[in-house]
């Protein structure tokens, strides 16, 4: 593994604790606009589902699920949160993403977190400097490898030099929260236009994420970890085909899907647990960028899309004891979509907002 970056705690903060007060954390008013106020009777923007008894790859609504997870984020909103003592890793992490929001938050609840960069470089190195100098707090470390995620090597260096025991070529840290976001936009890419970066892709958000799990896995049952399962969240997706002309992204999303039943066909739910994250339109990232223009449009079908800090706001509710505890038995399936599913012929709207905006594309 090549050099890290290792960003250790030399801040001190005046804090009552490693609580993480999010900053960019909607208030309980704002909050309960995202939310439905009779969870018994309707879902809402964001909420949990259930595997139907009738047909366990299918999955619905679940209120009592759901009302669980508004606790959560009231309770991550109202109180904060704590890492304390907790170990994450972070893969698709860059400016503007989702993931550096959820990266400032666990540091500031007090987490050693490492993250990867396919451009390891003074520039990005400095970024993310910034990044802990304004968010890092007492406990918390931020380590920086350099990471090509299409490379099998690199997975299996990656997991040694994070469970490596020997101070000189290893972190000896044992994962909590595996958070592997790293993607690759494809749009423009129909069935007759895929390519060798659709097959880099693909590889990238399905492959080598499924492989980088099960080097983890083998990890912590080689060292008897097998009562600390790390969570991991995966980075789901409503889009199924269903825009088009994105190369193999929506096969690379609902193909991760099969961790939901796996969980339970595998041997692994000692080491790994599941939590699936539907993610919604999110404004700014790098794989919505030109469409933040024709969010107002979105929303105006009564679809609520998101600034980067709310999504990630809401996964780091995912977080909180009360659903990690959940994912013990179950893997957790989080909807976070924003109503977006509900929307008919979502390609044909989206094409027609697009022609507002020329070279505007859309994948998520």
């Amino acid at each position: 593994m090549p050099k890290a970056v290792h960003l250790q705690s030399w801040i001190h903060f005046q804090q009552k604790s490693t609580l993480l007060g999010l900053s960019a954390a909607p208030s309980a008013r704002r909050l309960k606009s995202l939310v439905a106020t009779d969870v018994t009777k309707t879902s809402s923007f964001v909420f949990l589902k259930s595997r139907c008894p009738s047909d366990p790859a299918h999955w619905t609504f679940d209120a009592p699920l759901t009302d669980e997870y508004f606790k959560a984020l009231f309770s991550v909103a109202n109180d904060g949160i704590s890492f304390k003592g907790k170990h994450a890793l972070i893969t698709g992490c860059g400016e503007g993403s989702i993931g550096v929001e959820i990266l400032k938050a666990l540091i500031s609840g007090g987490a050693r977190v490492i993250v990867t960069t396919s451009r390891f470089s003074k520039s990005v190195t400095e970024f993310y400097r910034g990044i802990y100098e304004s968010c890092g707090s007492k406990g918390s470390r931020l380590v920086v490898v350099p990471f090509n995620g299409g490379s099998l090597k690199d997975v299996q260096s990656l997991v040694s030099y994070i469970y490596d025991s020997d101070p000189k070529s290893g972190l000896n840290w044992d994962l909590d929260y595996v958070i592997p976001f790293a993607s690759i936009p494809e749009q423009g890419r129909e069935i007759d236009g895929l390519d060798s970066r659709s097959e880099l892709a693909h590889r990238i958000m399905l492959t080598n994420l499924l492989r980088l799990l099960g080097e983890i896995k083998s990890k912590k049952q080689k060292l008897g970890y097998d009562t600390r399962p790390a969570a991991v969240v995966l980075p789901l997706s409503p889009n199924h085909g269903t825009f088009g002309s994105d190369g193999l992204y929506g096969e690379s999303k609902i193909a991760l899907e099969t961790l939901l039943n796996r969980f339970h066909a595998e041997s692994w739910k000692n080491y790994l647990t599941i939590i699936g994250a539907a993610i919604g339109w999110t404004r700014g990232t790098g794989l919505m960028n030109a469409n933040n223009i024709i969010a107002e449009g979105i929303e105006s079908l009564n679809v609520r899309t998101f600034s980067t800090p709310e999504m990630a706001f809401n996964i780091i509710a995912l977080l909180h004891l009360q659903i990690i505890k959940l994912g013990y038995t179950e893997p957790v399936l989080a909807d976070l979509n924003g109503g977006l599913s509900d929307v008919k012929d979502r390609n044909k709207f989206t094409s027609i907002l697009s022609r507002w905006v020329p070279g505007s594309t859309y994948s998520f």
